[in-house]
């Protein structure tokens, strides 16, 4: 996608909608929310209005159909020849309902510079909201807190939702020249309370995001001023650990030193574990052991649960092992083609291009160690629009950033 450096509006309705559908998870728990209806539903529905009622109106559809589609099809052959557990049928339809409109959804309504600015806009909008929650419980617990999660939601979301507002402040600091005390200053909170949460994913995920981001332009002469930010920030930081909640600051910094120490906590020696029996699992089974049926397969427990994990908390892997291998080299490979894809794009100098990239490795790099795959609908959605982007000309996305978004397929 060609993306230029306009100026829009900088929230939309269908955009919000899209968002609403791929995050709403972090937000829909909160009390404060309780009394409305189910908004998943709800962004669902309406997305799906708007997709059908723009392919009948540009009697089309978009050529990155046919990679996702494929993706998804490739699922089929183990749904017909194994066994359903217990899991197969909830997991299957949520499969081909809610995470197949997340994939192709995004490829129909954000097809413009402008439109993709407010959908980015809008997730970081949801993750502002579980951050000020999540500041709230932080300021008003006193010190009490053991991990930093807010009622309704759990530190992964927590952890989510403040690396994503987080990762939007940065690509705004560097790309609108904020001053460096202003960034410190939105920075530092944001920063202490995703290390708060505990949740190390997502803490990956913002680390990997910010060096990309900032690391090429802190080298330059003349971008001092980011230095000094982040000089700050770190300073900043390192004097607040000690206010932090000691259980997360000992979860980071176990994952930090395991390389020296050669010790891995119970958390990450249990994914290793969950890794390797998916790994065995799909080796053998070139088809996959069936949707939903990793757990009955595996047979991995972890304490202090007494149950088996029912899927290996990395996406990838999970596919190799309930769907087979050709839909596990397939999403690995749509996976790399979208970090190309963005990656090139990103020297466009927009920041929106920039935003797209940094989004894009933070959700990579939270489900390669949680959630199932119909968790993983905003990988899935940024991975659609980074495939969608470069099927298209540049003529042709030109004359789309042109109209704003008016749907023109290659």
């Amino acid at each position: 996608m060609t993306l230029s450096a306009t100026r829009e509006r900088p929230f939309g309705f269908m955009e919000s909608a899209l968002a609403l559908l791929l995050v709403t998870y972090l937000i829909k728990g909160l009390p404060a929310l309780a009394f409305l209806p189910d908004l998943t539903v709800i962004a669902a529905g309406v997305t799906a209005l708007a997709v059908a009622y723009t392919i009948w109106r540009q009697l089309a559809v978009p050529r990155s159909w046919g990679p996702l589609l494929t993706f998804f099809a490739l699922w089929l052959p183990g749904l017909l020849i194994h066994t359903w557990g217990p899991l197969t049928a909830q997991k299957s339809l949520f499969f081909y309902t809610l995470t197949l409109l997340s994939a192709l959804a995004p490829t129909v309504l954000i097809q413009s510079h402008a439109s993709l600015s407010r959908l980015l806009n809008a997730m970081a909008l949801l993750g502002a909201v579980v951050t000020v929650v999540a500041g709230i419980e932080f300021v008003t617990s006193r010190g009490a807190l053991y991990r930093l999660d807010v009622e309704g939601t759990n530190t992964i979301a927590v952890g989510r939702g403040v690396g994503m507002a987080l990762l939007w402040v940065l690509v705004m600091a560097v790309y609108r020249r904020w001053r460096a005390l202003p960034t410190a200053l939105l920075v530092l909170p944001l920063a202490g309370l995703l290390l708060s949460s505990g949740s190390r994913g997502p803490l990956i995920g913002a680390l990997l995001g910010a060096i990309v981001l900032l690391a090429p332009r802190v080298m330059r002469r003349g971008n001092g001023r980011l230095a000094v930010a982040f000089a700050l920030v770190a300073g900043g930081v390192a004097l607040a650990v000690p206010y932090l909640p000691s259980a997360s600051v000992e979860r980071v910094a176990q994952f930090f030193t395991a390389g020296a120490s050669g010790e891995l906590d119970s958390s990450a020696s249990a994914r290793g574990e969950l890794w390797a029996a998916a790994w065995d699992a799909g080796l053998v089974n070139p088809l996959g052991v069936g949707v939903g049926r990793y757990s009955e397969v595996t047979n991995v427990i972890v304490p202090p649960s007494s149950t088996p994990l029912t899927y290996p908390h990395n996406l990838w892997l999970e596919v190799w092992a309930e769907a087979g291998w050709l839909p596990g080299l397939l999403l690995l490979a749509l996976t790399l083609w979208a970090v190309r894809n963005t990656w090139v794009a990103r020297r466009d100098g927009t920041e929106t291009s920039a935003l797209l990239l940094l989004m894009l490795l933070f959700w990579a790099m939270c489900h390669a160690v949680s959630s199932d795959v119909n968790g993983a609908k905003p990988l899935f959605a940024l991975i659609a629009i980074s495939i969608s982007s470069w099927m298209v000309s540049r003529r042709h996305q030109a004359a789309i950033d042109a109209k704003d978004g008016e749907p023109m397929y290659a």
